[in-house]
C-alpha cells in the first residue's frame, strides 16, 4: 500500500527526531504478536492493527523502552473508525501490580455510584475525580500510587497508563503525539518510572 503524504512526512519527522536524540529509528514498528503477549488491553481489541515509526531508548540505564505509532480499527455504532495512538512500552525487570489508569468519563462516575471498579484514594479527591483507576488487588494498587505519583497525575491531563505482565504502557489520549512533544513525553515517563521504582521496582 502506498504511503500518503502525511504518513511520509510523519516518518521523516520521527526519523529526524530520533537522529537529533541519538536514538535508533525504524519505520517498522513492534510485532503485533509480541504486543498481544504483553497482556496490555490496548493491544488486545480492534482489528487491522498496525505499528510504525519505532524509536528505542533506555528510560533509566537498565530499563529498555520503545515508543511507536499504533493504529487499529474499532467499531462505533454502525460504522468503523481508525484509532491512532502514540504508545510508549516499557519493559520492567520486576512486574508492578496490574492496573489501568485513564481519564475519568461520565460513565465511570455512574459505575462508581453503584460501587463498581474505580479505586478512589480518599486523601486525594482531585486525583480520584480526574482519573479512573482500577486493578486486580486494590490494596496493592493503592500502595503503589504514592502521594508523589498522585501529585504528578493531578497536575497533568489525558494520561493513560497500564501495567501487565512486567510491562508498562503509556499514551495520552487518541491521536498521534506531535514529534516536538516527544522529548517532554519521554522525560515525564522517566519521572513516573523512577517514582514507581522508588515504590516497588
Amino acid at each position: 500500500m502506498a504511503l500518503s503524504y502525511y504518513q511520509k512526512k510523519r516518518a521523516r519527522d520521527m526519523a529526524a527526531l530520533a537522529s537529533s536524540m541519538g536514538l535508533p529509528f525504524s519505520m517498522k514498528g513492534p510485532d503485533i504478536g509480541m504486543l498481544e503477549s504483553t497482556g496490555i488491553n490496548l493491544f488486545q481489541g480492534g482489528w487491522s492493527r498496525h505499528t510504525v515509526n519505532l524509536i528505542r531508548w533506555n528510560v533509566s540505564g537498565d530499563i529498555p523502552a520503545q515508543i511507536f505509532d499504533y493504529r487499529y480499527k474499532q467499531k462505533f455504532g454502525r460504522s468503523n473508525a481508525d484509532i491512532n495512538v502514540s504508545v510508549a512500552l516499557v519493559n520492567l525487570a520486576k512486574p508492578l501490580p496490574p492496573f489501568m489508569l485513564r481519564p475519568e468519563e461520565f460513565s465511570d462516575k455512574l459505575a462508581g455510584l453503584a460501587g463498581f471498579d474505580d479505586i478512589n484514594i480518599g486523601e486525594h479527591p482531585v486525583f480520584s475525580k480526574k482519573y479512573f483507576l482500577k486493578g486486580g488487588n486494590k490494596d496493592d494498587v493503592k500502595a503503589l500510587f504514592s502521594p508523589e505519583i498522585i501529585m504528578f497525575f493531578e497536575t497533568r491531563s489525558d494520561w493513560c497508563v497500564e501495567s501487565a505482565e512486567g510491562f508498562l504502557a503509556f499514551w495520552k489520549g487518541i491521536g498521534y503525539l506531535k514529534s516536538e512533544n516527544y522529548p517532554v513525553f519521554m522525560e515525564e515517563i522517566k519521572e513516573i518510572i523512577l517514582r514507581f521504582r522508588g515504590q516497588y521496582i
